[in-house]
């Protein structure tokens, strides 16, 4: 069951990331020719355009293998931030190393230097957006999870406690698992 929501919000976290990093890709170029003047004249932007599926599937790439996937109910700011950097950081050099394989006709150093800072700053902002209206609809009782207690005694009444006065985990207790007191059999 967890797997299955898991993937959907994987599903959806992907497809705002691609997103964010479509718009972060054009905003580079932008600013980059219409900030600073450009010696040998500013390159199409069909050129922008036809590199953008190989950026985006470099961007799937680095965001999967640097974890940006693994969905927690407690996701943090300062270890996603770790990992948005990590994969921005990773994207940026494999947008490097394939402007350099290709011999690309956009190759702006500037708008290549611009893009990861964009790409960085946006997927944050975008990805805690998406994290605050995750929690808003939990706690309003949407995409809720089933748990099971292990242990009925103190200890598991209070989790169940803590659980229950806590809407935002979206977690809703079934029961409790114990062993049998020694006069059961």
């Amino acid at each position: 069951m967890y797997r299955r929501h898991g993937q959907k919000l994987s599903l959806i976290f992907l497809a705002c990331d691609l997103g964010v990093t479509a718009i972060a890709w054009f905003t580079a170029y932008w600013l980059r020719f219409a900030l600073w003047p450009a010696q040998h004249g500013v390159p199409d932007l069909h050129l922008v355009v036809e590199a953008l599926p190989l950026v985006l599937l470099m961007a799937a790439i680095a965001y999967r293998v640097c974890g940006l996937y693994e969905i927690h109910r407690l996701r943090q700011l300062p270890r996603e931030l770790g990992e948005v950097c990590k994969a921005g950081g990773l994207l940026f050099l494999l947008a490097i190393a394939a402007a350099f394989y290709r011999r690309d006709l956009y190759e702006s150093r500037l708008a290549l230097a611009l893009f990861p800072m964009i790409d960085v700053g946006l997927l944050v902002v975008v990805r805690r957006i998406l994290w605050q209206a995750l929690t808003h609809f939990r706690s309003r009782g949407l995409n809720r999870a089933r748990a099971v207690i292990v242990g009925s005694g103190r200890l598991g009444r209070t989790v169940a406690e803590t659980v229950g006065n806590h809407a935002w985990t979206a977690l809703e207790v079934v029961g409790y698992v114990d062993r049998p007191s020694p006069g059961e059999s």
